[in-house]
This record gives structure tokens, C-alpha cells and sequence, in this order.
């Protein structure tokens, strides 16, 4: 029963949170609005870049000119990697 009500209450903090927020949006008006959207859109893709480091290699490769695809391609020049398992 407790975790049903535990459960229950974070519902409603939720759905205060979402009305408190509705309504802070409808007194602050719309260029603000549309100025806290767009701040949070880029916290969210800086986040994600963190989370994913190879959105940001490929934007500073494009960034600095070159193709991604050439420079993924080329081999590294490791002569001291030695296969586990089978030789070739």
C-alpha cells in the first residue's frame, strides 16, 4: 500500500509542476517563452554531445573542412597490434 501511495503523490508533484509551469509560461509571454525554449533545446544538445562523442568529432571535423568519411577511413598505423585469437 505505501508504495502505491508514494506513487501516487509523485503524480501529483508532477502534475503541479506541469500546471505551475503552463502557468508561468502564460505570464510571461510569448517571446520569452520562445527564448527559454530555445536555450533549453541547445542545454539538451550540449548534453547530448557530451553523451555522444562522435556528433561532436564529426561537427569539428566538418567544421575544419574535412570529410569525415576520408578521415574514418584511413588505417591506423599501429605495427605493434597483435591480433588475440587467430593469425593471419
Amino acid at each position: 500500500m505505501r508504495k502505491i501511495s508514494e506513487y501516487q503523490k509523485e503524480k501529483k508533484r508532477k502534475k503541479d509542476r506541469e500546471t505551475l509551469q503552463r502557468k508561468r509560461d502564460a505570464a510571461r509571454g510569448p517571446e520569452e517563452t520562445a527564448k527559454l525554449k530555445a536555450e533549453k533545446e541547445l542545454q539538451q544538445m550540449k548534453s547530448e554531445r557530451r553523451q555522444r562523442p562522435e556528433v561532436m568529432w564529426a561537427r569539428l571535423i566538418e567544421e575544419s573542412g574535412k570529410e569525415f568519411e576520408n578521415y574514418v577511413s584511413k588505417p591506423a598505423k599501429n605495427y605493434n597490434f597483435k591480433p588475440i585469437g587467430k593469425s593471419f
